[in-house]
């Protein structure tokens, strides 16, 4: 599984977040080779054989990270996490891309995210996803929102930051590399139409949040040059 997957995630001012999230992916799986794109202010202090870490400019944002991540990326699946998550014995990747290989219509899988602080049930937590079924996107689904595919995938119009796809497709997309922080609904209102994605029940993925931390809230909170500039694209749909 490790020759076939790549995980890519962006660091910003969590050094001990980043290292942690490393550790716990090759302790899952030693040797899956890991991509960082990093914009803190200092470098991240990281090593490893499997790793490669990509300093870019100061507060860069998350859409240009992500993209210049993927572009070191030459396995065909990847997986996209934050730096404040974490593998757990639920999370069972190698079981996600058995999925991909067998289904060749879906593209990506998401995972099910327990939140550390909120102990909610990761698969009740999906619930949330189950509204955005991007009836108003520029393209309709390929196939229906809510779909059942087999035992414990379900389409989705939305899943967590947290997810597995067939690279090509991913690269197909992209991020917007003029949205610092909010990428994530802008991602998958661009792939709908174009992506087939599903949910996988019965997975978890621990987000550890860092509320109390300022300095890094005071720039995870500036969202509003992105809300601006979201609206404006939107309208030329």
């Amino acid at each position: 599984m490790r020759e076939n997957v790549t995980v890519i995630f962006k660091s910003f001012e969590r050094q001990k977040m980043a290292k942690r999230l490393y550790e716990n992916l090759q302790k899952y799986y030693p040797g899956v080779r890991v991509v960082i794109a990093d914009d803190s202010r200092k470098p991240l202090d990281l090593q490893g054989d499997s790793l490669t870490i990509i300093q870019l400019p100061f507060n860069s944002g998350l859409g240009y990270g992500l993209n210049q991540a993927l572009e070191r990326v030459d396995t065909p699946y990847v997986m996209r996490m934050d730096d404040d998550e974490l593998l757990t014995v639920r999370t069972r990747l190698g079981k996600q891309v058995e999925f991909l290989e067998r289904y060749s219509e879906i593209d990506i899988v998401g995972f099910c995210v327990l939140t550390a602080i909120r102990c909610q049930n990761p698969d009740e937590a999906v619930s949330e996803f189950t509204r955005f079924s991007m009836k108003d996107a520029p393209k309709p689904l390929l196939i229906p929102h809510m779909t059942r595919v087999d035992g414990n995938h379900f389409v989705m119009g939305k899943v967590p930051n947290v997810y597995v796809a067939r690279t090509d497709k991913i690269r197909s997309i992209g991020w917007d590399s003029n949205i610092r922080m909010m990428d994530h609904q802008d991602f998958f209102w661009r792939a709908s139409g174009n992506l087939v994605t599903t949910i996988a029940l019965g997975t978890a993925v621990l987000h550890y949040h860092n509320p109390f931390d300022r300095y890094y809230q005071r720039f995870r909170q500036d969202v509003s040059g992105d809300k601006e500039y979201i609206i404006k694209k939107n309208k030329k749909f």
